[in-house]
């Protein structure tokens, strides 16, 4: 099965490209834009290109010598040009195409200023102008169907890319940010508004350069604006569904949002017993959109999720704006968010694993669990921006409060290769637990702007400082039935075990920047070095109290041994100082490029104390690390043509042992995986080399970009375990400080889209590939556990005018564990196919369907191939498309099985989990809209 698709969708791309490239031949078309009168050729002048029915195919921005140019034009068609500028009269061009030129050469294209008083006389609008450094869509330029929403116009704008994972790229370059009215329209997910805003509210799409670093000219983001039509800037939107299915399935979720110029309100709810997990109110509201058919399959039935899983939630989010047009400079906003969630689950499981051991005779040990567990949580956010010319505040609060409980039953028994029991296990286990957790979260910054001039004084220099506070607080009651049984030496332990656990940490942390530091010494800003100062203090407080009573007698007596009371402070200083150069070279509108060297080092300083009612357990320990920072960032842009980055880093990370590695209490009750301490550990320093590569094709039709990321970390004092195996399968571990860690990670990420006159062409592609050399001692021998993971993944989006799309995606996953000393290994492979199809069978009415197939293979485990495949059909009712009915078949092969495959040191691990299977059902939805034009 995994071939047979491999193989069509190999076939698929050939044939496109082969279309693509045996098209009839091609030419060019080039020209430039001048003003004649004041003699200077025109930059920044919209060329917008026409085919005969007056259908846009491109557009373009002059460049500082007034040249545009059209690349792969077919002949055989007819074309029109309109050019337009803000100070000049709008002029359209007839073009006919010459088959015997591959360069047709308008010359020096004449524009004439607009005269005081003349009323300029264009039929029609402008589907594409350049005001100032914005590039702006016109809505009245592009005819759609009346319940067209944002997201359908996108897709109709030559040069703009909605990908299947809703990225949007304009011109090759990703849009980092999307606003409405200069605002965030219900939270950071841009299908909230694009598939849920109708067309014909909007009035223009603006896209705009925003600043991110002002030492660097060149780091800035895209950002698009929707802006709206001048009395429409209120309105509702929602989806209320219910739906019931067989055995016993069911669904119901609802939502309603409501905006005006300064509030967005919306309030969110959801119940199922269909694996469908949403953990915010974002899942609930990018999942519930208007136009709801597509290929996406980010919020349906999780057949991967272990277990049966009950889940309701509930959302409320408030946000109110201060200003009514925020702008770069001048914005204010409040944003309160609660979301409520209740997680019901009963998972049964089946845990074979292997160890490897120095005998090369493995252990072998299954595990059979059955769990039930609840969780209910409800979380409330407040978060307030002020920004006013150079002052900014940020303030960020939540408060967390969940309960949890737990109910298991786990069986456990060890082999060999001969299959001779070695020991067993049972254990019974109950959980009852509360959890509060408070964050806050303020910060100061003051940045003037970069746009003064460089001779103006400036009060001071930028500069932020932050605070930050984390409480966390546990509190828990525990009950542990366990008995063990050893055939090595006859012997049988069990335990009946209470145990009332309290944690509190408070985390508490400063940190003060300066920049410009040779401006604040010297009193002017010094181009050829800068320099900035960062100073941070953590303190962490951690305090936790554990009563243990044992069974004895049918009586609970206090373990005075395992009962303990422990209070650590850690206190942790870092200070430092960044120089950076910055090199950058500018040729009007033709190119950008810059050097930017970072070399800086800060001084590490960490206090740890332990406080206990064991005295194993004080301890005092200082530390103190010079920590070096070094990058080079390399930045080329060539407008209209190519942006390309390149980025070496080099840093150095300290991680010190804790009480659980140095001094822990040894607990008894674990049979199978008994850890002790050692005093004699040290922090462990781990270096970090990193190199990234980016490339966008910046060219008009067809987008290409990749990103090449490379990194190395490996440290000598590697904070390792040593393990020492037992002969009927238990594992008696302390951490040691190890030499030789290594771990070397590469990463790819393609991206290329086809666009035809009908049709267009996405194509995407991943890889990802980790190997690690981890250092370990297994039975007093030094020993290196190599891990190689391997991801790698393809995608094909094909989409067909508004009929159809299709969606491909194929993902490898291949893993690999050896223990060179042990001369064994293990390895497991996964192959998912899936292949997505939604076809518009007419304005009303969708069908969608996907099919995923699996294919796992593992080392010592049967392979299992198996095949999840879900069909949709539903039809829109009302002039308005409010109401849907849909059928819903899932797992119509009924073949699902839960796998999950780990690697943990010498261990190798299979999971075997109950999950969802074959379900229909049938639901009914309401969108509620309005968005009527406000009365002056």
């Amino acid at each position: 099965m995994g071939k047979r698709f491999a193989i069509i969708l190999l076939v698929n791309v050939c044939i496109f490209f082969n279309c693509y490239s045996q098209e009839a031949k091609l030419f060019s078309l080039t020209g430039k834009v001048k003003d004649v009168e004041l003699n200077y050729f025109l930059n920044a002048a919209t060329v917008s290109l026409f085919s005969g029915d007056s259908t846009l195919i491109s557009f373009q921005i002059t460049d500082s010598y007034g040249v545009f140019n059209f690349n792969k034009l077919k002949p055989s068609l007819p074309y029109h040009i309109i050019i337009s500028n803000v100070d000049y009269r709008t002029k359209t061009i007839e073009i006919k195409p010459n088959k015997h030129t591959d360069v047709l050469d308008l010359g020096v294209i004449i524009m004439e200023a607009k005269s005081i008083g003349l009323a300029e006389v264009f039929i029609g609008v402008e589907p594409v102008t350049m005001n100032g450094d914005t590039l702006e869509f016109n809505s009245g330029a592009f005819k759609l169907d009346s319940n067209a929403v944002l997201d359908d116009w996108l897709r109709k704008i030559p040069n703009v890319t909605v990908w299947n994972d809703g990225q949007i790229t304009v011109n090759g370059r990703e849009i980092k940010s999307l606003l409405v009215n200069g605002k965030r329209f219900f939270g950071n997910d841009f299908k909230v508004a694009t598939q849920n805003l109708p067309k014909n509210i909007i009035q223009t799409i603006q896209v705009y350069k925003k600043e991110q670093n002002r030492l660097n000219p060149l780091d800035s983001l895209l950002e698009m604006n929707i802006k709206l039509k001048k009395g429409m800037e209120t309105g509702f939107f929602g989806k209320v569904s219910f739906g019931r299915g067989t055995n016993g399935r069911y669904e119901g979720e609802g939502n309603m949002n409501a905006y005006s110029r300064k509030i967005q309100i919306s309030i969110a709810g959801a119940s199922n017993n269909t694996n469908k997990i949403a953990n915010d109110l974002q899942t609930l509201l990018a999942n519930s959109t208007f136009k709801s058919s597509g290929t996406d399959l980010s919020y349906q039935s999780n057949f991967q999720l272990p277990g049966n899983n009950k889940t309701n939630t509930l959302g409320l989010k408030l946000n109110y704006d201060f200003v009514e047009f925020p702008t770069l400079r001048n914005k204010s906003s409040l944003s309160i968010n609660h979301f409520y969630q209740k997680k019901v689950t009963n998972e049964n499981a089946i845990i074979d694993a292997i160890t490897t051991r120095e005998a090369k005779d493995p252990i072998f040990q299954k595990s059979i669990e059955d769990l039930d567990r609840a969780k209910t949580s409800n979380s409330t956010a407040v978060n307030f921006d002020y920004l006013k010319d150079a002052n900014a505040i940020y303030v960020q609060g939540s408060l967390t409060n969940s309960s949890y409980d737990l109910n298991s039953q786990n069986q456990i028994s060890s082999t060999n290769s001969l299959g001779e029991a070695l020991s067993s296990s049972r254990d019974e286990y109950a959980e009852s637990s509360t959890i509060s957790q408070f964050s806050l979260f303020s910060k100061y910054n003051y940045t003037p702007s970069t746009f003064d001039s460089p001779t103006k004084k400036k009060k001071f220099v930028p500069f932020s400082v932050s605070y930050a506070n984390d409480f966390r607080s546990k509190n828990s009651f525990s009950n542990l039935k366990t008995a063990f049984t050893s055939n090595i030496d006859g012997s049988v332990t069990s335990f009946d075990r209470n145990r009332q656990f309290e944690d509190k940490h408070l985390d508490q942390q400063v940190e003060l920047k300066v920049d410009d530091v040779p401006q604040l010494l010297f009193g002017k800003r010094r181009y050829f070095l800068n320099a900035n100062i960062v100073s941070n203090i953590r303190i962490e407080r951690v305090n936790r109290t554990d009563l243990v009573q044992d069974n004895q007698n049918n009586v609970y007596v206090n373990n005075s041994y395992s009962s303990n009371r422990i209070q650590t402070d850690v206190i942790n200083s870092t200070y430092g100082i960044n120089f950076s150069k910055v090199i950058v070279k500018r040729l009007s509108d033709r190119y950008e490029k810059s050097l930017i060297f970072q070399l800086g080092g800060a001084f590490n300083t960490i206090k740890y104390d332990n406080n206990s009612l064991k005295e194993f357990q004080n301890l005092r320990r200082n530390y103190f690390a010079f920590i070096p920072d070094a990058s080079i960032s390399l930045a080329n842009h060539i407008f209209g043509k190519r942006k390309n980055d390149l980025v070496m880093s080099t840093k150095v990370s300290i991680n010190i042992p804790q009480i659980e590695q140095l001094a822990p209490l040894l607990d008894s009750t674990q049979f199978y995986y008994f850890r002790i301490g050692n005093l004699n550990l040290s922090a462990e320093r781990v270096q970090h080399i990193g190199l990234s590569y980016s490339f966008e094709n910046l060219e008009t039709k067809n987008s290409f970009s990749y990103q090449i990321d490379g990194s190395i970390k490996f440290s000598n004092n590697k904070i390792i375990d040593s393990i020492l195996l037992s002969p009927d399968g238990r594992q008696q571990i302390y951490a040691v400080n190890g030499h030789s860690y290594r771990s070397l990670n590469g990463s790819l990420e393609v991206r290329k889209a086809i666009k035809y006159s009908a049709s267009d062409l996405k194509l995407q592609g991943f890889g990802n590939i980790t190997k690690d050399f981890i250092p370990a001692f297994i039975n007093s021998q030094s020993v290196v556990n190599e891990n190689l993971i391997i991801n790698i993944g393809v995608g094909a989006g094909y989409g067909f005018r508004e009929l159809m799309t299709l969606d491909f995606r194929e993902n490898l996953s291949f893993y690999r564990a050896e223990q060179p000393y042990f001369k064994s290994s293990f390895k497991g492979t996964t192959l998912t196919h899936t292949l997505s199809l939604n076809y518009k069978i007419n304005k009303k009415l969708f069908f969608n369907t996907n099919i995923n197939v699996n294919d796992n293979r593992s080392s010592g485990v049967k392979s299992n191939v198996f095949n999840i495949w879900n069909a949709y059909l539903s039809q829109r009712f009302l002039k308005g498309n409010n109401v849907e009915l849909k059928f819903s078949a899932l797992d119509i092969l009924k073949q699902n099985k839960n796998l999950i495959n780990r690697i943990e040191g010498n261990r190798f691990i299979t999971n075997s989990r109950n999950a969802l299977q074959q379900y229909f059902l049938f639901a009914i939805s309401y969108y509620p809209r309005n968005f009527v034009k406000r009365k002056p």
